[in-house]
């Protein structure tokens, strides 16, 4: 199965609408994506931000069932930093029409421990979520050629 990638476009209103661009990731498509070591690989591997050089935020949109429905870029960083935007990640998920979401970012140093900074940005998500009703699965932090990863849900 192939899962699209997203993207937010202006259409010729200046309206946003979203569209299915032409990347596509290869996935089982009768896999859940309810664990980290299974988010892990397709962040990391999949969409390919294990090695990228700077940082990137990266969003899967899920149905009922956890099975990844399409999937977008919320952020490119530089090499220590990016950006976690609350409302535009919310926003292209529900128009994808997720149910659940789950978030990755990459560390380029392979140090995939959290910041205080990733911390806060998980909360925001989290929080924000529920409020509109997606439900969160997890933020994984992916360390630069580096099998492991760190999950929020893992270590609560």
């Amino acid at each position: 199965m192939n899962v699209p990638k997203y993207e937010l476009m202006i259409d010729g209103n200046f309206k946003n609408v979203i569209r299915e661009s032409r990347t596509t990731f290869k996935v089982d498509g009768r896999k859940v994506f309810n664990n980290p070591l299974a988010l892990s690989d397709f962040f990391g591997d999949s969409i390919g931000i294990r090695n990228a050089a700077n940082e990137h935020v990266y969003v899967a949109c899920m149905d009922t069932k956890l099975h990844i429905i399409g999937c977008f870029e919320a952020s490119h960083g530089s090499v220590n930093c990016s950006l976690f935007p609350v409302r535009e990640i919310l926003q292209k998920a529900l128009m994808i029409g997720a149910v659940s979401i789950a978030i990755a970012h990459n560390h380029p140093t392979g140090d995939y421990t959290p910041s205080n900074e990733d911390k806060e940005a998980t909360e925001r998500i989290k929080t924000a979520a529920e409020i509109v009703g997606v439900n969160f699965i997890d933020h994984v932090i992916i360390g630069a050629n580096n099998p492991g990863y760190y999950s929020f849900t893992e270590n609560k």
